[in-house]
């Protein structure tokens, strides 16, 4: 899984510490791998949502790799579908190929024993590709494992099944711990799940660093959120006084952000939004809002800041728009793993029978929370959480109110768009395989799964689909094929669906089929 890595284009641009922040911890973490006499070579550093981990696990990784010291980092996202426990040793033996060549030659041999060895179990492969090789280097006393070097897992939290995650410090933990001088020094970032820290608790040679929300946390968000703002003032010299912002609304927003990076982060997003290009006004219509609300909040409640700011940037957009929004950010939230079609925008959108203007005015007002690509980028580039803490927002009726997205209706919502392209596919292209969908005759049969009507899909089609509402002559075809593709897993959705207490109105027919 190459966008999982440090270096990775779909991460562009990543979380890390502003200049001048958070150099206590890195500095610790500097020292710890480069102590040889360290007790411990596995370290957890975990602290709430918000509070900077991922931006301290970037920073102190770019660090190594300048100094050749990083081996091989995974950086998890839910919600950017990075999350998948059967690639994380798989990446992590590919990082390491790269930086140690002969780590490659024996895995190399190792593979070539075991073709299927990338399809075994997690342990398996843990042996094979990370205990077995450099234990060989190791008692070879082989340079390249002359000093430690770092292998980083960031996002713990946010691999798919909680079990998984307690296994995998387990087979790590049990590492560092029959071999005291094993080359690698793990780091591991999590927000402090209880799973988590009950695992971690247990485990006596596994040092626990916390984020905390104290007041040196709350000195290095002051720092960047003023730097953030001083930086606006050269973006926009001609309507940003210099003066500007005033302290009592630097006050009001320093006591909202309180000691949480992702609040001052979503803030200066919320400023600076080019779509409004006024930093004065947007600071001006925040800091008002937050008085009105009462936005200060204290340590023990990390989470309410952030969900002010996002009740807020979501109230913005119009009442009218907000439904095609809604629907777009719960294909976000809840898509199943094989939709890998939403790794471009542009098919995503087509998918959704949204032509690009529609699609782009619905998230006009979410550049703050989200990472969309420009109109010439869409076609390779796909839309990203900035932070996974949106994704839950949206998925807690508690915190999110009317803003709630609802997984049953996600799932009936994807399941008819399945059916359309399926329908309109069998239609069209595959009424040779014996098996064209009749649309009605599927959903008055809805309690008993169609398992068997797929496609014979080595038939290729000689026109693009009929009713793209963005596409050239170029990119049809492939276009074409990715919803092809896609609407394949209809099945899935309808299967996902039937383990829910869906009510009947959310599954009626869709309409126009």
């Amino acid at each position: 899984m190459p966008e999982a890595a440090m270096d990775s284009s779909a991460r562009d641009p990543p979380p890390k510490c502003h200049p001048g922040t958070r150099v206590h911890i890195v500095s610790k973490l500097e020292r710890l791998r480069d102590d040889p006499d360290r007790q411990w070579h596995m370290v957890w550093l975990h602290g709430p949502a918000g509070t900077g981990k991922s931006a301290v696990a970037q920073t102190f990784a770019e660090l190594c790799a300048e100094q050749n010291r990083l081996g091989a980092a995974f950086f998890f996202s839910r919600p950017n579908k990075r999350d998948r426990p059967e690639k994380v040793i798989p990446t992590i033996a590919f990082q390491l190929a790269y930086y140690c060549p002969a780590y490659k030659s024996i895995i190399t041999r190792i593979l070539a024993s075991d073709p299927h060895l990338l399809k075994k179990a997690m342990h398996v492969q843990f042996k094979q590709l990370i205990v077995r090789p450099f234990s060989q280097l190791q008692d070879q006393n082989h340079e390249s494992v002359s000093q430690p070097f770092l292998v980083l897992l960031d996002g713990m939290d946010e691999c798919n099944r909680e079990d998984v995650q307690c296994n995998l410090i387990k087979m790590i933990n049990d590492l560092v711990a029959l071999r005291r001088r094993f080359p690698i020094l793990w780091l591991i970032c999590s927000r402090p799940e209880p799973h988590l820290a009950h695992t971690f608790l247990r485990l006596p040679d596994c040092r626990r660093e916390e984020l905390a929300l104290d007041e040196k946390s709350r000195d290095d968000v002051e720092k960047f959120l003023r730097d953030g703002l001083n930086t606006l003032k050269d973006k926009f010299p001609h309507i940003i006084p210099s003066m500007w912002p005033d302290e009592e609304q630097l006050d009001v927003v320093l006591r909202f952000c309180s000691s949480l990076f992702a609040a001052a982060s979503v803030v200066l997003n919320y400023v600076s939004d080019s779509a409004y290009a006024n930093p004065v006004a947007r600071l001006n219509s925040l800091v008002s809002f937050l008085e009105r609300t009462g936005g200060a909040v204290g340590p023990s409640h990390p989470l309410i800041s952030l969900d002010v700011l996002y009740t807020r940037i979501l109230s913005e957009i119009p009442e009218g728009v907000y439904p095609t929004t809604q629907r777009i950010l719960s294909y976000l939230v809840y898509s199943p793993y094989g939709f890998h079609w939403i790794e471009s925008c542009q098919i995503f959108c087509n998918f959704l029978r949204l032509d690009q203007n529609t699609f782009y005015i619905a998230f006009h007002r979410l550049h703050s929370v989200l990472n969309i690509p420009a109109p010439e980028h869409a076609i390779d580039k796909q839309i990203s959480f900035h932070h996974a803490s949106f994704a839950d927002f949206l998925r807690d009726a508690n915190r999110s109110g009317k803003f709630f997205v609802d997984k049953g209706k996600a799932y009936v919502d994807m399941a008819k768009t399945f059916l359309f392209w399926h329908d309109l596919d069998a239609r069209l292209f595959h009424t040779s395989d014996g098996m064209l969908l009749i649309t009605m005759v599927f959903w008055s049969c809805v309690a008993y799964p169609l398992q068997g009507l797929r496609f014979n899909l080595s038939h290729k089609h000689d026109k693009p689909l009929p009713d793209l509402t963005w596409a050239s002559a170029n990119t049809s075809s492939m276009i074409s094929q990715k919803i092809e593709n896609a609407a394949d897993w209809f099945f899935e959705a309808f299967d996902e669906i039937e383990k829910m207490d869906i009510k009947d109105e959310k599954r009626s027919s869709p309409a126009g089929l």
